[in-house]
């Protein structure tokens, strides 16, 4: 791989030991998927913030970082953990397991995260052709998929490791002929609700495997249930993005990508029903229920602010409303929001409850509107799952 002056410098250890592995790492990723030479990116998102995730070995390696003296290079943010500061009360974890998920916390701040949210796109958006590392499914999809930029699916390591150096390798999504789909799949009959959607997403992830699909009978699809397919999509496909047309700023035409397809599938509402029956972990009685992953947008703040203001009462149950941090900064946002808490839905800022042990603080079932929950939280909360649209949720819990 070719590496300019200054990238030699760090490969050679001028700059420290710590700059020196983290670019031979990038390097070597690189070189095995044929790139050529490393190119500058403007933002990195880190996955792997929370103690359940990244374990010891991950905390070990946060404390040398952080000690090191080193700083990420450009704007970084990253997933959110189980708890921080202001929810920790709320969910009575053990004392040590809350000890070392606020200690990950403190040294990802330390090395120079923005901010903790696996929605980093409604904290700055991307732009067209932008040059990014990103991990976290969701926001590699809709980075590649909506606004056009170039990011690979990464590890939480590389996207670490990126925001040090301030490179990524120029290879695979960054470059124009990976973006082509390989497999073409046509819509009929499905339903627009959050469910459907999600479920759609991740049957299509599920049956697309590596190959980028191209998907039709999407194209006037609402923003936010948009951001519910391809969360879902991220989730069973190990592909970092899909393309829509009339929604994916890609610049090839029909005629660009034809030659490239291997397959052509045409889904309807029969298949996904198979699909959800498929399903194990499911649960009928929630305790609790989760809105919010990935993070919510405010357009869904305000759907929930317009259906809570047509009925009485207040909560019943725990509604979890998970938004990234920064949201409050914003007087009408933080009205809205004030107007939920009012009616009893628990406010919960840059967590993520998906990773964290709900079922060892007694939680054995969750509804949610997010298949991407629907999902992970069996395999990593160890709860069952009950996956409802929005209408359902707000009739349960009021």
């Amino acid at each position: 791989m070719y590496l300019n002056r200054y990238e030699e410098k760090i490969y050679n250890g001028e700059y420290g030991e710590i700059l020196s592995k983290a670019i031979k790492i990038i390097v070597k990723i690189g070189e095995s998927v044929g790139a050529k030479r490393l190119i500058k990116i403007s933002h990195a998102h880190i996955s792997g913030v929370g103690y359940n995730n990244i374990g010891e070995a991950g905390l070990s390696l946060l404390r040398d970082l952080a000690s090191s003296g080193h700083r990420f290079s450009v704007f970084t943010t990253a997933n959110p953990g189980s708890v921080d500061l202001d929810s920790h009360r709320y969910f009575p974890y053990s004392e040590d397991f809350l000890r070392k998920q606020l200690e990950i916390l403190d040294h990802y701040k330390a090395l120079g995260v923005e901010t903790f949210t696996c929605a980093p796109y409604h904290i700055r958006e991307p732009r067209y052709r932008e040059h990014l590392s990103w991990a976290e499914s969701n926001a590699v999809i809709i980075a590649n998929s909506v606004y056009g930029a170039r990011t690979n699916k990464e590890s939480g390591l590389t996207a670490l490791f990126s925001a040090l150096i301030g490179r990524t390798y120029y290879g695979g999504l960054h470059l124009k002929r990976e973006r082509y789909p390989r497999i073409e799949i046509f819509i009929k009959n499905i339903n627009r609700d959050y469910v459907s959607i999600g479920l759609l997403g991740l049957y299509i992830g599920k049956i697309s495997e590596d190959k980028i699909p191209v998907v039709k009978g999407l194209e006037k699809i609402e923003r936010e249930k948009l951001k519910t397919f391809l969360a879902a999509f991220g989730t069973t496909s190990s592909q970092g993005m899909i393309y829509i047309p009339g929604v994916s700023r890609e610049d090839y035409k029909e005629s660009d990508y034809k030659r490239y397809i291997e397959d052509k599938i045409e889904i309807d509402s029969r298949e996904i029903k198979i699909f959800y029956e498929e399903q194990e972990n499911l649960c009928e009685d929630p305790e609790a229920f989760l809105i919010g992953c990935p993070h919510v947008s405010p357009d869904l703040i305000l759907e929930i602010k317009s259906m809570l203001d047509k009925i009485g009462g207040e909560a019943k149950k725990p509604v979890w409303l998970i938004i990234p941090p920064d949201y409050e900064k914003d007087p009408f946002i933080k009205n809205l929001l004030d107007k939920l808490r009012e009616k009893g839905i628990i406010v919960l800022k840059g967590i993520c409850p998906v990773i964290s042990p709900l079922n060892e603080i007694g939680y054995k079932c969750i509804g949610t509107i997010s298949s991407k929950a629907f999902f992970y939280m069996p395999r990593l909360a160890k709860v069952k799952i009950s996956l409802m649209d929005l209408p359902t949720i707000i009739s349960k819990a009021f």
